[in-house]
């Protein structure tokens, strides 16, 4: 997994709303602007 940068949590928050970096501990993503993809891979997704 790779470290959140600030950049991409504003994108994440514009995407699913109010959510904190400890939320995605578990989760590989890719995230644009408009668009972004969440994978729960090693542990229980807290979001």
């Amino acid at each position: 997994m790779k470290k959140i940068t600030a950049k991409d949590m504003t994108n994440i928050q514009k995407l699913v709303g109010d959510i904190r970096e400890s939320n995605l501990k578990y989760v590989d993503y890719c995230v644009s602007e408009n668009f972004g993809i969440f994978i729960p891979s090693v542990g229980f997704c807290e979001y």
